[in-house]
């Protein structure tokens, strides 16, 4: 299946996500941290991509929903420091993503605040979900098309 520059940026941005969901659950900051660059770089190229189709450079949905998620965590992990028993690494982490998180929220400000009044919200698995339908319907629509393409043409051969 051949699938569209967009499509496999935007496949990178929620296999990101869900590594770091995994990482979230285990407390696992250093990780987080590394998943977060990454998916920094993933959205530069995931607006280069829509920069060049659509003109605007605009920051896909899914990126505000793990920063909010990140924010969320972090807030509850910070209320929970004192009983969470974190290595001297993984403090050093929190720290960085604390002060990371911080500035890219701050940075995204005006788009965040338009996400949270469109309903936007940090359940992240629910977009994942939701993109997973539309890769299904989307490959059952070409599924359909190349069948009836192949009886359209064996239909015209017989006709011969």
């Amino acid at each position: 299946v051949v699938r569209s520059a967009k499509d496999r940026r935007f496949d990178a941005l929620m296999e990101t996500a869900q590594k770091m969901r995994q990482h979230m659950k285990i407390n696992d900051w250093i990780e987080l941290q590394n998943d977060f660059d990454v998916l920094n770089k993933h959205l530069e190229r995931v607006r280069k991509t829509t920069d060049l189709i659509s003109g605007q450079a605009a920051v896909p949905d899914v990126y505000l929903a793990i920063l909010m998620m990140l924010d969320e965590f972090l807030a509850q992990t910070l209320e929970n420091k004192a009983s969470l028993k974190l290595s001297k690494t993984n403090t050093k982490a929190l720290n960085t993503m604390k002060q990371r998180i911080r500035k890219t929220t701050k940075l995204y400000e005006s788009e965040l605040s338009s996400y949270t009044t469109r309903g936007g919200t940090s359940d992240v698995d629910a977009l994942i979900r939701a993109h997973d339908a539309a890769n299904r319907a989307d490959q059952s629509d070409d599924d359909s098309d190349s069948s009836s393409d192949e009886s359209d043409s064996s239909s015209s051969s017989e006709e011969d």
